[in-house]
């Protein structure tokens, strides 16, 4: 396919993207081609994580969120479940609320959490924004 990137390009590829260059930019500092930066870009999903970042423990990670899908899935409360992952059971609450299919219900570890449109029951969320028609009622005439 092509050529593998050493893991300082790697690195310095991330960290111009973290610093919000669009991919043109990053391949022009760094040297790497723009296709392969495009495909990287679309491999992460537009995210990128700066070195050093660390993610606040409010938020389970990808195991935590894994292994409540396979405690709620055994039947556990969210109690019990809360007191396994070590976290309370608000952090539990609001993860399955968050990151639930909004047809079926089910929770998915998987899920875009906080990403508009996702359905994540947010009432203020743009992407569950109720369409409401424009036209005017004529006052009679």
């Amino acid at each position: 396919m092509g050529r593998r990137l050493s893991e300082e390009q790697l690195r310095g590829v991330l960290d111009c993207l973290s610093a919000g260059m669009n991919p043109m930019q990053v391949a022009g500092v760094t040297g790497v081609s723009k296709s392969l930066i495009y495909r990287l870009h679309h491999r992460l999903g537009g995210v990128y994580r700066p070195a050093g970042t660390s993610y606040s423990e409010r938020y389970l990670d990808r195991e935590q969120r894994y292994e409540l899908a396979r405690l709620r899935e055994a039947g556990l409360s969210m109690r019990a479940t809360a007191q396994r992952l070590g976290v309370h059971a608000s952090t539990v609450s609001r993860e399955l609320a968050r990151n639930r299919n909004v047809q079926t219900g089910v929770f998915s570890p998987n899920a875009p959490n906080g990403w508009p449109g996702s359905g994540n029951g947010d009432p203020k969320s743009p992407g569950s924004a109720p369409i409401r028609c424009c036209a005017r009622r004529s006052s009679g005439s």
